[in-house]
């Protein structure tokens, strides 16, 4: 519609979040996927989240700030396990590694 040479907006009223998702194409998919693993993650993690922290996602890879160098090890260590935990949330599994950040 046009009024007074301006185009009017056509106005989204979405009820839920598969409306979003399904609104953005395939960047909804990615969304969605990146905000399941932010829900996992706390859950899977647990006390253990008070040193690793969700950085970042990239090509497969998830890169967590960690506390120190301790943290750091740790997470090394127990990547291949946080993969398969996090994996079994989704249908596909796209988790590839695990990588820290330390100091950033």
């Amino acid at each position: 519609m046009q009024c007074g040479g301006f185009r009017e907006q056509k106005k989204f009223r979405w009820h839920a979040a598969a409306e979003i998702t399904a609104s953005l194409g395939g960047l909804g998919a990615h969304i969605d996927r990146l905000n399941a693993l932010s829900g996992v993650w706390d859950r899977e993690i647990g006390p253990r989240g008070a040193h690793w922290q969700l950085s970042h996602v990239e090509s497969g890879t998830i890169f967590v700030k960690v506390s120190g160098g301790a943290a750091a090890q740790e997470l090394k260590m127990r990547s291949s396990t946080i993969c398969r935990m996090l994996n079994k949330h989704f249908k596909r599994p796209w988790i590839k590694d695990i990588k820290p950040l330390i100091g950033k």
